[in-house]
């Protein structure tokens, strides 16, 4: 089945791909949900609209004012990495958060702005895995869109002083969390 961004709302959109399992980029025909994950969870319909419009070019990364979170699960062994991970992954999907990457026991999360200081994902993520998580979190206004060349692109948050985020982090017992305040961008 062919989509067609332009003619029905992003949520809409987005709802559908997820109930049939197939999501509508850069190609002619439906790819299996599979293939592709969730990307039309996260990619705007003005995105989409531009992707048709443009032939494969890809819009900029726009600034958007995020909260975030990047955390590390304890990985003592690979059961105890697999399980923690799991474990995590359900707690930050069910706060509303965005997978951005995976790399073995390091997570990176992206969550909507809430002007609710109460409404902090990380107590969750503590309460449930205790001394298996340790996490940074934050947020600001950080460039998301599409990255990359046309051979080798994905869709992501790029977080400023990214390398310090995860030396906090690393520096982190577990069981722990700290909040990182970056300057922001002009």
């Amino acid at each position: 089945m062919l989509f067609n961004p332009s003619s029905e709302p992003r949520d809409r959109l987005a709802a559908r791909c997820r109930k049939e399992g197939t999501v509508w980029l850069f190609r002619k025909k439906s790819v299996p949900k599979t293939e592709l994950g969730a990307f039309a969870n996260f990619v705007s319909e003005e995105g989409l609209r531009h992707i048709e419009e443009s032939s494969g070019k890809s819009p900029p990364p726009r600034k958007e004012n995020i909260r975030y979170i990047v955390l590390q699960v304890r990985d003592d062994t690979p059961e105890d990495l697999q399980r923690h991970l799991d474990q995590a992954l359900e707690v930050v999907v069910s706060q509303g958060g965005v997978v951005e990457s995976i790399m073995s026991s390091i997570v990176s999360v992206i969550f909507k702005p809430t002007p609710d200081p109460q409404d902090r994902p990380v107590d969750a993520l503590l309460s449930r895995l205790g001394s298996n998580v340790r996490a940074v979190y934050g947020h600001g206004e950080c460039l998301r869109g599409f990255l990359g060349i046309p051979a080798a692109f994905s869709h992501g948050t790029i977080l400023p002083n990214f390398n310090r985020t995860l030396e906090i982090l690393l520096h982190l017992e577990f069981g722990s969390s700290t909040e990182i305040f970056h300057p922001q961008s002009s």
